[in-house]
């Protein structure tokens, strides 16, 4: 019912914020070595360090974001999730453009600007979310402090216990990830550019194939009314 999705989407906010706090706070402050895992080359750790320790405020944007988008799927409203995903999108296609390379007014601030843009255009979605959250949900799924004190240590072992095979097969599949950046990582800045270039057309394509994917669960698991 709408009590479990609001205490679910809840557990899943608060579970979401731990983790990626814990992922931003290493980013921040140990940068370096974090690149280190991906790369033995001086210059793009020094260049991804200073990205890491830049972007690493959107972790926590996103953490929330991903939470909505669940929440919107699961109670039938699954195009509110388009509005801020395409306007999160041109915000930072256009500030990587002008603080990039630098524009008219806007100084040219390199791997920095690419950083600042990633966090301007995260923090404008997770806005879009809040507002569409708060004036089209229905009141039966809003979230109040009162479910928020409901919250238990046994209701969030309930939660991975129902998601457990969902989160490991999401881990699973971004370490495998992780692994060919890593090997890629170790080949000549060249080969690292052109991978990233067919790595951005392959997501691409990925986008649409988890986008049909997406709609054909949200519409296999939404109640149906006679």
């Amino acid at each position: 019912g709408s009590e479990m999705c609001i205490r679910d989407s809840f557990v899943s906010v608060f579970l979401s914020l731990c983790l990626n706090l814990a992922v931003a706070l290493f980013a921040i402050l140990l940068p370096g070595r974090v690149m280190g895992i991906m790369t033995d080359h001086g210059e793009l750790i020094q260049m991804g360090a200073r990205y890491l320790r830049l972007s690493a405020v959107s972790y926590l944007c996103m953490a929330v974001s991903y939470s909505m988008t669940a929440l919107f799927r699961s109670i039938g409203k699954a195009h509110y999730v388009l509005v801020p995903t395409c306007i999160s999108l041109g915000l930072k296609t256009l500030l990587n453009f002008l603080l990039v390379h630098g524009a008219g007014v806007f100084p040219a601030l390199g791997i920095a600007g690419a950083g600042i843009a990633t966090v301007v255009s995260k923090a404008v979605e997770l806005s879009i979310y809040l507002v569409l959250y708060s004036r089209t949900v229905e009141p039966c799924y809003k979230l109040t402090l009162a479910h928020c004190r409901d919250i238990t240590f046994a209701k969030c072992r309930a939660f991975l216990k129902k998601t457990y095979a969902v989160v490991l097969n999401e881990s699973l599949w971004a370490v495998g990830l992780s692994m060919f950046s890593i090997i890629f990582g170790r080949m000549a800045v060249t080969e690292i550019s052109a991978l990233n270039i067919a790595k951005t057309l392959e997501e691409l394509f990925n986008s649409l194939f988890y986008g049909v994917a997406t709609v054909s669960y949200t519409h296999l698991t939404l109640p149906t009314t006679s």
